[in-house]
């Protein structure tokens, strides 16, 4: 009596929870979807040293620009968006106006392919030699990487 007590309550809580819609995440239908997230000292004023920035996309349109992500003002900033068939990603620190502290990444041409779904990272890593690396990644596996930042 007490396995078949059991088999019930745990199939219940299966019917019950399994039901109900996750929470953690953001559905966009796919057409003018964005977040705005409230500004912060954090993101654009900090002189951070250890960041990651990550998402998943999938997009129908390859050809036209689509801004992914884009952050930041005069001082930080991170961006990542599709033009052209390629994926292009971007950060600088300090001061968006001298060249030296901006890194920019650009795939290959036809790189991507429509209709896929990928999962892009741009990290920002706080290492001795050099004073900081930047580094980009596609579907887990590291495409390049530049000193400074």
């Amino acid at each position: 009596m007490k396995k078949i007590l059991i088999f019930i309550f745990l199939i219940l809580t299966n019917e019950l929870f399994a039901q109900l819609p996750c929470s953690t995440g953001i559905a966009l239908n796919g057409s003018d979807d964005f977040i705005t997230l409230q500004n912060t000292d954090a993101i654009n004023l900090q002189n951070t040293r250890d960041r990651t920035l990550e998402l998943w996309f999938k997009a129908p349109d390859i050809t036209s620009r689509q801004i992914l992500y884009e952050e930041g003002g005069g001082v930080n900033s991170f961006l990542i968006y599709l033009e052209g068939g390629r994926i292009y990603l971007g950060a600088y620190r300090n001061d968006g106006s001298v060249t030296a502290d901006r890194r920019f990444f650009r795939s290959e041409d036809g790189f991507l392919e429509e209709d896929t779904w990928y999962h892009v990272a741009l990290s920002l890593e706080d290492t001795t030699t050099p004073d900081l690396t930047l580094k980009w990644f596609l579907n887990g596996e590291e495409q390049d990487s530049q000193d400074g930042g």
